[in-house]
């Protein structure tokens, strides 16, 4: 199947060759950015997603959510989107105004009535008490909410903002190279294969500002209810009001809200709470959602080791409830989670909410 696609792709974009100074140069079958099917089904589920009851009723109601005026940022942003438009004109029917058009803001993560400026982040002073491991803290965060993840850099860029303008479908970026692979067999000057432009970011990546917003929210109160995190968050009397509101909200407003959404499917994301009377087993903890191992600090930063290489199953990654799709954004609050590099494995592409995976697991037991 994988071959006779590439054959067709090959046969459509060889159609329309042209002879021209002596070179074939292929016309390509040029798309509409806006109008990608899969796109036009992740806005409609994003448009499903700010109307939502949860939305509504807890982030919309607790969360200032107002769009941030980012005057230095939209100067770079513009040069980035100028230079990835440039790139990206051959393949596309869209203009760089039609483009320029969908720029959109980050927005407020601060909690409504909050004092002093509007933020799309608060983490980057919290872990000042440890100098060594604040760095990694902030990396961390920004890459699993607002960054998109590594890639080659042909089509897609390596780590860019997920709101990029720009985005294309994992069917069309293999369109465009499977289209430049054809140019360079055919000898075109023009045509460099895999040559890296860096001009989209990957449709299945992409997330909009109220999405990122919850989702950050929901990241930070996983955060900061890990057992012993105190160990590395600012002293209080050096933190701002915003800070100690922000820490306040996300301990003891919007943990709760999450503790009882995900014990409404039987998941528990946290450990029972001694105080609860239930009987449970540590406070109230942010622990695996799959393997109920209650986190610690190290498993989000240890700086005695690079986790890239030395591993340790118990290392905090961002798990999804709905896996990336090109045809919904995931990176949402309600759909993050804090998973072991064990449980994320276990996990797997199914859905954390229905019972596939648990069958999965009693199966192997038999």
């Amino acid at each position: 199947m994988a071959s006779y696609i590439r054959s067709l792709i090959r046969r459509v974009i060889m159609s329309s060759l042209n002879e021209e100074t002596g070179v074939r140069v292929a016309s390509f079958p040029k798309f509409d950015l806006f109008q990608q099917p899969e796109y036009l089904r992740a806005q409609a589920h994003a448009a499903e997603y700010a109307a939502s009851l949860h939305i509504v009723n807890h982030y919309s109601r607790y969360i200032c959510l107002k769009p941030l005026i980012e005057t230095g940022r939209t100067t770079t942003h513009r040069a980035t989107i100028d230079a990835a438009f440039r790139y990206m004109e051959p393949f596309i029917t869209n203009t760089l105004a039609e483009i320029t058009g969908k720029i959109e803001n980050k927005l407020c993560v601060l909690p409504k009535g909050h004092s002093g400026k509007c933020m799309s982040k608060c983490h980057n002073t919290l872990f000042k008490k440890d100098p060594e491991a604040s760095a990694r803290f902030g990396t961390k965060i920004d890459q699993a909410i607002y960054t998109t993840p590594g890639n080659d850099g042909i089509i897609y860029k390596n780590r860019h903002d997920r709101s990029f303008p720009i985005v294309v479908s994992s069917a069309n970026e293999r369109l465009i190279k499977e289209y430049e692979r054809t140019i360079a067999a055919a000898g075109a000057a023009a045509g460099a294969a895999a040559a890296k432009k860096g001009c989209a970011i990957p449709l299945c990546e992409r997330s909009t500002p109220l999405m990122m917003a919850t989702a950050y929210v929901d990241f930070m109160s996983y955060l900061l209810n890990i057992e012993g995190i105190d160990t590395y968050i600012t002293p209080n009397e050096n933190l701002s009001e915003q800070e100690k509101e922000m820490i306040a909200f996300l301990q003891n407003t919007h943990k709760p809200f999450l503790d009882t959404y995900y014990r409404g499917y039987n998941r528990r994301i946290f450990t029972d709470r001694r105080d609860g009377g239930d009987g449970g087993d540590g406070g109230g903890f942010t622990r695996c959602a799959v393997r109920l191992y209650t986190f610690t600090p190290r498993d989000f930063v240890d700086t005695t080791r690079d986790s890239r290489f030395e591993i340790s199953q118990n290392d905090i990654q961002i798990g999804h409830i709905v896996s990336r799709s090109d045809s919904e954004y995931t990176i949402r609050g309600l759909n993050v989670l804090f998973m072991s590099r064990r449980g994320n494995l276990i996990i797997g592409e199914e859905n954390y909410l229905e019972e596939g995976w648990r069958d999965t697991l009693r199966g192997c037991l038999k």
